[in-house]
């Protein structure tokens, strides 16, 4: 294989796999949800991942300035912290596929921020494929599944849409911070600084969670989730430092695909029709609106899990 061709398409591949894993990841997380606390999850799985890769990331590390590490904290609080720990209170509460569809608002949400901080214009096409997206998700926030806890529905997929908000305002944070650390220093300063919040919280519920209620079937699906996370994140960077792989950000609808289909096999969830129009009208959504964007190829929507 030429050196060419490497740098097209491994890039490609590191970012097909990394959105595969998130996709596999959020499934993952909703069963280790049944017999596990969200701040316990949350924190100890991304404590675990950042530091099985801090040895690699020492080894490469890359001295920062103070600003771009407190950008890299920052960044990490909203995304592990707020939007990740979102996420799993709304998989707790709501079924995942509902996760898929409503973090497909992640490209239309970042759009709209980073037009108003670029100061681009918006065609009518892209606000009306705008209006579209947002009316899909308020399809499927307010039709929960038949069967279930209506509050409790509700309450579920307006916390799966902080976490996209949450993850949205990471991505402008560190956007440009990508080409100033290595994959690896990268991924830890990401995941390890969100975590420790997380973990010094998770404290106060160990006295209330008995460990020994975790399943076979929990706790395989957590330390799998470990890994999917180190794993995944590595990639993300490796192919977001990258110029050749910024035009490949259709790979990131594969994340949302993959959950659809890993909560249907795995969890046996059965969308209801408010779920398939809602998620339609985000698709064509998201069509209308990146026809004529011209940026949003550069702004690869970040990790969430």
């Amino acid at each position: 294989m030429t050196k060419i061709k490497k740098v097209y398409i491994f890039p490609i591949l590191a970012l097909a796999v990394a959105n595969i894993m998130w996709g596999l990841n959020t499934v993952l997380i909703k069963v280790t949800l049944e017999t596990m606390p969200v701040s316990i999850n949350v924190g100890v799985r991304f404590l675990i991942a950042s530091l099985c890769l801090l040895p690699f990331a020492i080894k490469a590390w890359r001295p920062l300035k103070r600003s771009d590490l407190l950008r890299f904290i920052l960044s990490s609080i909203f995304t592990i912290t707020l939007s990740v720990s979102a996420l799993s209170i709304g998989l707790s509460k709501t079924p995942a596929f509902n996760a898929a569809a409503i973090w497909l608002l992640g490209p239309v949400l970042l759009l709209l921020l980073s037009a108003s901080f670029l100061k681009e214009k918006i065609s009518f096409r892209t606000f009306i494929g705008v209006l579209i997206a947002i009316l899909g998700s308020i399809i499927i926030i307010g039709r929960p599944p038949a069967g279930s806890n209506m509050e409790e529905a509700l309450v579920g997929n307006l916390f799966l849409l902080l976490a996209v908000v949450f993850n949205v305002i990471a991505v402008l944070i560190s956007k440009p911070l990508m080409k100033k650390a290595g994959s690896y220093q990268a991924t830890f300063l990401t995941l390890f600084p969100g975590s420790v919040p997380v973990v010094i919280y998770s404290l106060t519920e160990l006295s209330s969670w008995d460990m020994s209620s975790v399943s076979n079937a929990g706790l395989q699906a957590f330390f799998i989730s470990i890994v999917f996370a180190a794993v995944a994140n590595v990639l993300f960077y490796y192919a977001l430092r990258r110029k050749e792989a910024h035009s490949t950000g259709v790979y990131s609808y594969l994340d949302p695909a993959v959950t659809v289909i890993a909560a249907w096999f795995i969890l046996a969830e059965r969308p209801n029709s408010g779920f398939i129009v809602g998620a339609a009208l985000i698709l064509v959504g998201l069509y209308l609106a990146e026809l004529h964007s011209k940026h949003m190829h550069h702004l690869l929507r970040r990790h969430k899990a």
